[in-house]
């Protein structure tokens, strides 16, 4: 910035160099400084924390690896390894999984995803997909799993790295038999044996066989599934793999159970147990010692049951884990009913209960403190800015009171020029006030415009919003019932009207497809879940995905709040700058930067197309 001083009346010179000899300037500089040199041997310690962490994980003792890993975090920060960090970050996670805390593994994961586009490690990123993907889907939020499946299926086709794209397919077809939607599941899982059978990926094949199996024997359909099972047990032992022997097992006993063979699924249940144990693998142990108490509760056996469930009640105690302990309680509760003995009945029917609304009071009560933390931090920073403005009037005031006192020792002619320097003055700032004003005014003309126009976009965004509800919760929802009535109809029709039923089935299933289509345009669901990033990220994953196109997203920064109505209006910009690149720049490559600062986004959106003439 340039500025320009014209100057014609002499004296104005004269009092401008005495305004300057009488203005004394003070300088206070503070400096603080931390010191590190206590902590010599920290630095060469983080990765020995950080496998220290992972070991005691794998044993089943989570609360020595959450503090391992706490520390490593710390130190990698000091040594600026950000991805160390966003591992470690992936590795808490997994932690706060295994223990049921669904909200705080979200944020682990979602924290390495962040570090892991800042470095652009497309590992790292992918392995977060897959983290994300499983927390939402154990956590029965399949919409979210499955799009961060989704995510990393396509990621890793683009750089053909087979086994996590298999990985992806497997992972997404679990989410779908979690659903029950068993036909998509099994095309998937088809899908990714083929992939394994060529690439000679044995393992991933093994676990192909085993979930092949649990979906035939959740149909009933019992001679495949124990095909499917002996043809996993058969590749697993080959490969020496203890913890998968333990699941097809375990899986057995489940098989036998739903036939009625008893003894059969005891012995299952019981080796099941034993490979668990060889590996320390407590959360299959514990489901191992329910499924037997179970078993024989079913027999009558009531104080085996309860001594398997001691069993399992010292895993629980281990593990901490929240969820499994209420399964444990609600097992008790039913084996005392039926023992008949009330007291003991009640008495975990209450712990249950406590236990229970505990969980739900904590998730509240950590909504209600973060709230107060956001309150005492405005307090804050209100406190701050009061007490500036009162250090500034307090400056001004200093200054004012020392400008009077050197004008009073100038002499009458000194005097004389102030005066007439502070006529000029309070001349010019009326002029500048007069001006503030008109501006002031201009600027809430705009800003009047410009709430009007935002208002009329929030209630179009709302209506969309509401279409987009009524669409996929109404009319999906009565078409995805017609589907499958005529699904059940065209089994049970007669060859002659199975063709126009099937056909019935095929225009309700586009019509179905249409609808979802035209709810997510009104309203795309991954700017509402997981926000503007990914939703920004999938735009131009999609562009990239087209044929002989090629887009990149990238993100620097930790995001800032926006507002729902001006994350709608970028998300509308940027998808409407790709729509035209598509029509009409004849782009082959596009990418789109998102740079965050303490309180500002700028979105930078470039192109290799033809452009266009700024004259025309």
């Amino acid at each position: 910035m340039k500025f320009n001083l014209q100057v014609s009346q002499p004296w104005l010179i004269y009092a401008i160099i005495i305004l300057f000899h009488c203005t004394i300037l003070i300088v206070f500089a503070e400096g603080k400084s931390d010191s590190v040199s206590e902590f010599p041997n920290k630095f060469s310690n983080a990765e020995e924390l950080q496998l220290k962490g992972i070991a005691c994980y794998k044993g089943g003792d989570y609360d020595s690896a959450l503090i391992y890993i706490t520390k490593a975090i710390d130190l990698f920060k000091l040594k600026n390894n950000i991805s160390q960090e966003a591992r470690s970050y992936n590795i808490l996670g997994s932690l706060y999984r295994r223990t049921g805390k669904s909200d705080e593994s979200i944020d682990m994961h979602k924290k390495g995803l962040g570090m892991f586009r800042q470095i652009h490690d497309t590992a790292g990123i992918i392995n977060s997909y897959n983290f994300l993907g499983a927390v939402y889907a154990n956590a029965a939020q399949y919409d979210s799993g499955i799009y961060y499946y989704f995510k990393l299926i396509r990621l890793s086709e683009k750089f053909m790295d087979d086994r996590k794209y298999i990985a992806g397919i497997i992972n997404l077809a679990n989410a779908y038999m979690d659903m029950d939607e068993y036909e998509k599941a099994i095309t998937y899982l088809k899908k990714a044996r083929e992939i394994t059978l060529q690439k000679n990926f044995t393992d991933y094949t093994a676990l192909i066989y085993e979930k092949l199996g649990i979906i035939a024997s959740d149909l009933n359909q019992f001679d495949s599934a124990r095909y499917f099972f002996q043809e996993g047990f058969d590749i697993y032992k080959q490969l020496n793999n203890v913890g998968g022997m333990g699941n097809i097992r375990n899986n057995l006993g489940v098989l036998f159970n739903r036939q009625g063979n008893l003894d059969s699924a005891l012995y299952n249940y019981k080796q099941a147990q034993k490979y668990f144990n060889i590996i320390n693998y407590t959360d299959g142990e514990f489901s191992a010692y329910i499924n037997m108490g179970v078993l024989y509760e079913q027999k009558g056996e009531l104080h085996k049951t309860l001594m398997l469930y001691d069993s399992a009640q010292r895993i629980v105690d281990e593990m901490g884990n929240n969820e499994k302990i209420l399964v444990l309680y609600e097992n008790y509760y039913r084996a005392y009913k039926n023992q008949n003995q009330p007291k003991k009945a009640l008495s975990y029917l209450e712990k249950y209960v406590t236990l229970k609304d505990s969980l739900f009071n904590i998730e509240k009560t950590e909504a209600i403190t973060d709230l107060e933390l956001k309150y005492e931090k405005e307090k804050d920073q209100a406190k701050i800015l009061t007490l500036k403005n009162q250090n500034l009037k307090k400056d001004l005031q200093l200054k004012k009171e020392s400008l009077r006192k050197n004008m009073y020792l100038s002499g009458s002619a000194i005097l004389l020029i102030v005066i007439i320097s502070i006529v000029v003055f309070y001349k010019q700032r009326i002029r500048k006030n007069r001006f503030l004003a008109e501006q002031k005014l201009l600027k809430a003309e705009e800003e009047k415009k410009f709430t009007a126009t935002q208002s009329l976009l929030e209630g179009q965004e709302e209506e969309r919003f509401r279409i987009s509800r009524e669409l996929h919760d109404g009319v999906g929802v009565l078409l995805s019932t017609a589907s499958l009535y005529m699904s059940n109809l065209a089994e049970e029709s007669a060859d002659e009207q199975r063709e126009l039923v099937v056909k019935a089935h095929q225009i309700v299933n586009d019509a179905n497809s249409d609808v979802r289509k035209i709810s997510r345009n009104l309203m795309p669901s991954v700017l509402a879940v997981h926000g503007l990033d990914d939703a920004l990220s999938d735009l131009v994953e999609n562009f990239d995905m087209l044929p002989g196109k090629s887009g990149e997203f990238n993100s620097e920064g930790s995001p800032i709040e926006l507002g729902k109505a001006r994350q709608v209006m970028i998300y509308r910009l940027v998808q409407e700058m790709i729509s035209n690149t598509i029509k009409h720049a004849d782009a082959e490559n596009l990418s789109l930067d998102l740079v965050y600062g303490i309180n500002s986004m700028t979105l930078n959106y470039h192109d290799d197309g033809i452009g266009f003439d700024f004259d025309k």
